[in-house]
């Protein structure tokens, strides 16, 4: 099996195209791509699902309501080549008529089930060279280009070995070693514009990731126009237990509360990773769970607007969110200097009495807790913000830590 190293489609030598037989090829996670509904695909999606047995086919049924652009990850099952199997859904065929925007949204669909895959530890995955029903000269340049823009974006790259282009036919295959020498050709065709900057991506150092960031070191800012962008889609970012602004309280399809925890962000601020955080402390107890995810891209949700959650996975209640928000927001005027301990608390008890009483939806007054369950935690705040200049690095993140807030259930 010959493989060409693409290194004109990527910074940092991670994709490869290769002829070859579907038969031969091992990795840990082989993508298929899905009609809506799921019971037909394409390319080699009859093949897999026939390998991978029954199991397979059971669980597909699962998320028969994903829409196009949505992708999961399973177990490969009886499919012994492989560690788990990515479906993607897509359309029988691309909107030819709106070419450039058609583009961007399977290369946003094609990168993320690369993170997907990433977040579950998962180093090398193969993608079909065929998407759908439409021709590979316009498939080629597209996906090529999606995985140059992932290796540049994702904060999960330095964690990944190998993204590889699997061509079943030496048609295919010549059609992607072409797409890969014209952006070899056109590398500076874009040099006004940052975003498509061949140069830049070279010379930009790697993101940190949440594995390899140095404690301390400062994430870069979402910008202010996604913020905005997202709270006129009723998307707020809110306090986290470590008194930042990474959590985001959503409703699911049936309008109950859910909460995600912001687990990474791209190197430019504009693509924001979450977690459902009660999925995550149940997939911690067993293997292969659920945990839902989302993607923000740009103040939008990518992919699958309502993820499928953990069985377990039990919704907030009103009561829960207010007491946790209005707590944590008291420990930060503690964590500023603006209030001591103790008036930071009464501030608290003040402002939910308040809010209950101003809320239409008439919730009842939730149990806050009581002061000598909670002074050590707030004096501990402190102690932290009055020794931040000069001792910052030897204070352990455990100080503040999710579980030890009380007044509502938290994983």
């Amino acid at each position: 099996m010959e493989e060409i190293d693409t290194k004109p489609a990527t910074t940092r030598e991670r994709v490869f195209i290769v002829e070859g037989a579907l038969e031969e090829a091992t990795a840990d996670v082989i993508v298929v791509t899905a009609q809506p509904g799921l019971e037909n695909g394409f390319g080699w999606f009859d093949y897999v699902k026939e390998h991978a047995g029954p199991e397979f086919e059971e669980a597909l049924k699962k998320y028969k309501h994903c829409g196009v652009g949505s992708s999961r990850l399973l177990p490969s099952f009886e499919y012994k080549n492989f560690k788990a199997i990515a479906f993607l859904v897509m359309p029988p065929n691309f909107r030819m008529d709106a070419t450039s925007v058609e583009a961007q949204r399977i290369r946003a669909f094609c990168k993320n089930t690369v993170d997907i895959a990433a977040e579950e530890e998962y180093s090398s995955i193969i993608f079909p060279s065929s998407l759908n029903n439409d021709g590979i000269d316009w498939v080629a340049p597209v996906l090529m280009r999606s995985f140059k823009e992932w290796a540049r974006e994702s904060p999960y790259i330095e964690n990944f070995t190998e993204i590889r282009i699997l061509c079943t036919s030496h048609e295919d295959y010549e059609h992607y070693v072409n797409a890969a020498n014209r952006m070899t050709s056109t590398k500076r065709r874009y040099k006004a514009n940052d975003e498509y900057d061949d140069d830049m991506a070279v010379e930009e150092p790697v993101a940190p990731t949440s594995k390899s960031r140095r404690r301390g070191e400062p994430l870069v800012p979402i910008p202010h126009e996604d913020i905005e962008h997202m709270k006129s889609n009723g998307m707020f970012l809110v306090l986290s237990a470590k008194l930042e602004p990474t959590i985001l309280n959503l409703k699911d399809q049936d309008g109950k509360k859910r909460q995600y925890r912001m687990t990474n962000r791209s190197r430019d601020g504009r693509k924001l990773y979450f977690r459902c955080s009660r999925c995550d402390t149940l997939a911690k107890k067993c293997e292969n769970a659920v945990r839902a995810r989302l993607i923000i891209c740009n103040g939008e949700v990518m992919g699958d607007e309502f993820p499928t959650h953990h069985a377990d996975c039990e919704p907030w209640t009103d009561e829960q969110l207010l007491v946790q928000q209005i707590d944590r927001s008291s420990r930060k005027t503690v964590k500023e200097g603006l209030l001591q301990p103790f008036e930071a608390y009464q501030d608290a008890l003040t402002r939910i009495s308040s809010v209950v009483a101003n809320d239409s939806n008439a919730i009842e007054l939730p149990k806050f807790p009581e002061w000598n369950q909670v002074r050590h935690q707030y004096f501990r705040i402190k102690k932290r913000a009055d020794r931040e200049g000069e001792e910052e690095e030897e204070i352990p993140e455990r100080m503040i830590d999710e579980t030890a807030e009380i007044g509502y259930e938290d994983e």
